[in-house]
C-alpha cells in the first residue's frame, strides 16, 4: 500500500512523502478514538523509534485534542 501511495504522491520522483496520517472515521464510529489513526512512514525513518514514539505522541494528542467527528 505504501509503495502505491508512494507512487501517486511522487511527483516526477522530485517529492517523496516521508509519512501520511489517516483517520478512519468508520473504525472511529464503531471503536472510539482508540485505532482510528494510521501513521505509515517512509521505510528508512519508520524503523526508528524515536520516531515511532514521536508520532504516537502527536496521533494521542490529536485524539485528545480535537473532535475526530468534526474531521469530516
Amino acid at each position: 500500500m505504501y509503495k502505491f501511495l508512494a507512487k501517486i504522491l511522487t511527483h516526477k520522483y522530485t517529492k517523496i512523502p516521508l509519512l501520511y496520517v489517516t483517520f478512519n472515521y468508520n473504525a472511529y464510529l464503531k471503536q472510539g478514538s482508540k485505532n482510528s489513526c494510521l501513521v505509515k512512514a517512509h521505510p528508512l525513518i519508520g524503523n526508528d523509534e524515536r520516531v515511532i514514539h514521536m508520532l504516537n505522541d502527536l496521533i494521542d494528542y490529536i485524539r485528545e485534542e480535537y473532535d475526530m467527528s468534526q474531521m469530516l
